[in-house]
């Protein structure tokens, strides 16, 4: 699967998971300015987490959930398919004019929006910029600009109408909205996005009435205000309208008693939520190691692993070389357990074997050291078969054919094909002087420097 479709994946599931922590346990409370911040965060973290590569720290604090002995999959031939259209291309097609239809909306909003300024004229009071518009039916307010209608310069509730706008104006709530925009025109496909477009617009309102109250408004007569006010609707979706949010919603807020302060400890419950897709990002984007046969063939062939698999490798051999005076030892332990005239047939069979075994390892170590002795020289080890190579070949293109995999893997995976394509080349050269020279002299023998004899006596 492709590596964007991935993203949007990871970051679709961190959005409804955060979105699902704010719905069950913030959205009730009068915290509106601890929520604002909790719903821009969570966005931000939906989109960021699944670009971080957690894999490492994950892998150092859970081990058990990465294996490297996972079967690899590999085309016979070793070579890649060709490239065709398939689903994830399909998928990405239709995202994509998605994205282009909403950004082409978001865009022509804009300009409608500096055309209505343009047109209608600016008046600056207070430091605001009022736009009289009849196209205005309900107030709204974006950035430093408030439209109204012309029916409200002669408002009774004129003063609580500015009021209003003027606190989207000072927390700059248009910033907000700008941003959940973009999040929605990236995230359009998941219908999460448009909850918190929601939730954040009335979280504003939420804010703006309780800033109103605040300064000395009169309760009811705000509260009759926002009913008079339910004609008319947003010419803009990233403006902030005066009615642009649940009435009963509203009114329940206003009447609300105060949440205590305690209650803003809940917003830490997105803590444990934002661990555990750190969590599941870094299982899943963890590109996997070659098998241990394969790592053991690339070491034979003089092939540089990563750090971590190299030293991994290491231990692995350290813990399977065994001493001779292990051995040694084992020999020993056996044959105290074979002097106990207790054991059963079974049992004594089974150290019968292992004895044997024993015996036959210091055989060859026995041997080894001789060899070594004799001839002043540790024997190469064998190269790696063509075939083998060729497998490995194989596995390493069906591991690129994963178009998920990161950059940094895939020229990892490309520099170890290129080092199997130079032994390879080495083999094929090597067969071909044997054909035409027929079978290699072997290498001269290691000539022992003999011990000088002491020079005759002359005397003689």
């Amino acid at each position: 699967m492709n590596d964007f479709i991935i993203y949007l994946l990871e970051s679709g599931i961190s959005l409804c998971l955060l979105f699902a922590a704010y719905w069950f346990l913030l959205r009730r409370d009068k915290f509106f300015a601890s929520n604002r911040f909790y719903l821009l965060s969570a966005i931000v973290l939906s989109f960021t987490l699944p670009w971080m590569n957690f894999s490492g720290p994950v892998r150092h604090l859970f081990p058990f959930l990465f294996s490297t002995d996972e079967p690899v999959k590999f085309t016979p031939t070793g070579e890649l398919a060709a490239a065709t259209w398939g689903l994830p291309d399909f998928l990405i097609a239709a995202y994509c004019a998605g994205v282009l239809f909403f950004l082409m909306r978001f865009l022509f909003q804009g300009v409608r929006l500096v055309l209505l300024a343009r047109n209608a004229g600016m008046q600056r009071q207070n430091g605001i910029d009022l736009v009289i518009a009849d196209e205005v039916h309900s107030p709204f307010s974006f950035f430093t600009f408030v439209f109204l209608s012309p029916r409200h310069l002669s408002d009774r509730n004129w003063d609580r109408i500015v009021a209003h706008e003027l606190i989207h104006v000072k927390q700059r709530h248009s910033a907000d909205l700008l941003f959940v925009e973009l999040a929605v025109i990236l995230q359009w496909i998941n219908p999460v996005i448009w909850l918190y477009r929601r939730a954040l617009k009335e979280t504003h309102e939420f804010l703006a009435d309780e800033e109103v109250i605040a300064n000395g408004f009169s309760r009811a007569g705000y509260q009759m205000l926002i009913y008079e006010q339910l004609v008319g609707g947003g010419l803009f979706e990233f403006a902030n309208n005066f009615n642009d949010s649940q009435i009963k919603r509203r009114l329940e807020m206003m009447t609300k008693a105060k949440s205590r302060g305690l209650g803003k400890l809940k917003a830490l419950a997105g803590l444990p939520l934002i661990f555990l897709l750190a969590v599941a990002f870094g299982v899943a984007g963890d590109p996997g190691l070659l098998p241990a046969g394969d790592m053991a063939l690339l070491a034979d062939a003089g092939m540089q692993q990563s750090p971590g698999v190299e030293k991994k490798k290491q231990e692995i051999e350290k813990k399977a070389a065994i001493s001779a005076e292990e051995l040694l030892k084992m020999r020993s332990e056996i044959d105290a357990k074979l002097a106990n005239q207790s054991l059963s047939e079974k049992d004594r069979t089974m150290l019968l074997d292992k004895k044997k075994k024993v015996e036959m390892e210091l055989t060859k170590q026995k041997e080894l050291k001789r060899k070594v002795v004799a001839d002043g020289y540790m024997p190469p080890p064998p190269s790696p078969k063509v075939e083998d190579l060729l497998k490995m070949r194989s596995d390493i293109d069906a591991k690129l054919a994963n178009e998920s995999l990161s950059d940094k893997d895939r020229a990892m995976l490309l520099d170890k094909k290129k080092k199997i394509e130079t032994e390879l080349k080495k083999q094929k050269e090597k067969e071909k002087q044997i054909s035409e020279n027929g079978d290699p002299a072997p290498p001269p023998p290691k000539v022992k420097v003999k011990e000088k004899l002491p020079p005759p006596d002359s005397s003689r």
